[in-house]
């Protein structure tokens, strides 16, 4: 018969009965234990659990977030319409604008296909740097 320390007395591992010192089980292991028999010690506490990653989810909504952000601090409601009529109408800088707008988004989709469960994020979009043109100067070259 053999036993293992518990927290709170030991484990018969004949039969796994945890035994502790109010038991009658307890002489039986005390007299082994004078008998020169030693107890296994006490399994290790398991590993710390390594910190929770955020979910994909979390991850691509991070992105899509911070890409938006970024996009809307340059151009957002009203200006949108008007980048659009300058698109439609073939004008250089509402091209040039659309273009900064369609390669900050196709970053985006880049970054979004590369996210796993252990990968970081990047949500840093600054490196694409201002709108080329203002919504102003949109508003001149079209017109209003």
């Amino acid at each position: 018969m053999t036993y293992r320390l518990a927290p709170r007395g030991v484990t018969r591992l004949a039969d796994n009965k945890h035994i502790t010192r109010d038991m009658l089980e307890w002489e039986d292991y005390r007299a082994w234990s004078h008998a020169g028999n030693v107890p296994e010690p006490m399994p290790a506490p398991p590993a710390p659990a390594p910190p929770a990653q955020p979910p994909i989810a979390d991850k691509i909504e991070a992105l899509w977030s911070a890409a938006n952000k970024y996009v809307a601090s340059y151009i957002s409601g009203v200006a949108i319409g008007i980048l659009t009529v300058g698109v439609v109408q073939q004008k250089p800088k509402a091209i040039a604008v659309a273009a900064w707008s369609s390669a900050v988004w196709a970053e985006y989709y880049a970054r979004k296909a590369l996210v796993t469960a252990d990968s970081a994020v990047d949500v840093d979009y600054t490196g694409f740097g201002p709108i080329p043109h203002s919504v102003p100067e949109l508003q001149a070259e079209v017109g209003l």
